[in-house]
């Protein structure tokens, strides 16, 4: 699923497009009054601070695949990128931001990726989810036509066109594919493939290692890691979920 923080416009907009095409997500938000509204109209919503970790656990981040944090907050977006990060390494973090400037600032703090509110907020932030879940480009192309053509009036039309998305493997218990960076410390550093058991234990199991300029594919179990491997794996939401201790690091980096 996908946590979405902030419910301002982009916000807003991006929960429309993700409820239109069945993809599950909720929304964190500190405005009471906003909590209500979606509540009223069904939206799964937290009310809270995404950057407590009791939050972020209270929307399930260990299973999450995505985290779009769309507040402009230079202050707090870089404690929530890095929080769940810590507590989910396979996450992947999409961060909007006022400013270009601040793009190199975020991507440090962990973001995968920035979009700076200046180059079409909603329709960079959209189609980076879609893309996410494997959805076609002609499909994300139509759908922001779509978006640009109403005017951000989000997925307005008919069911026929609502049906154009064929959303594949978005269900929570279907497989997924995630990515995890080796972070030194953590336990996966300096062991073996086969030492994590990571298909044993979790069914989970890793496609390649992109080592700097090498891609391994399908590797080995006596592969050992190093920090910085980053590991591109398949396994089920929950699994991953159990196995992110293997690639935690060893203190919250934020406390």
């Amino acid at each position: 699923h996908v946590i979405i923080i902030g419910y301002g416009p982009a916000g807003r907009n991006l929960s429309r497009v993700l409820r239109e095409s069945g993809i599950p997500f909720i929304v964190i938000e500190m405005n009471p009054e906003s909590v209500n509204e979606m509540h009223r109209n069904g939206i799964p919503a937290i009310y809270g601070d995404a950057s407590r970790t009791h939050i972020l656990e209270h929307a399930q981040v260990l299973k999450a695949k995505l985290c779009v944090i769309a507040i402009n907050d230079p202050a707090i977006s870089p404690r929530i990128i890095k929080l769940a990060n810590y507590l989910n390494p396979t996450i992947q973090i999409i961060v909007r931001t006022r400013y270009l400037s601040e793009a190199d600032f975020l991507e440090k703090a962990g973001a995968d990726i920035v979009v700076p509110e200046e180059m079409e907020t909603t329709v960079r932030l959209f189609s980076n989810v879609l893309k996410a879940y494997m959805i076609s480009n002609e499909e994300i192309e139509q759908h922001i036509r779509e978006l640009r053509a109403e005017d951000y009036e989000i997925m307005r039309g008919s069911i026929q066109e609502a049906h154009l998305m064929v959303l594949q493997g978005l269900d929570e218990e279907g497989l997924h594919t995630r990515a995890v960076v080796v972070k030194e410390g953590s336990f996966a550093a300096g062991k073996s493939l086969a030492d994590l058991k990571l298909r044993n234990d979790f069914e989970i199991t890793v496609l390649t290692v992109n080592r700097g300029e090498k891609n391994i594919g399908n590797p080995s179990g006596d592969f050992t890691l190093q920090p910085g491997d980053r590991l591109v794996m398949v396994g089920l939401a929950n699994r991953f979920a159990q196995a992110a201790e293997i690639f935690r690091e060893s203190k919250n980096p934020i406390d």
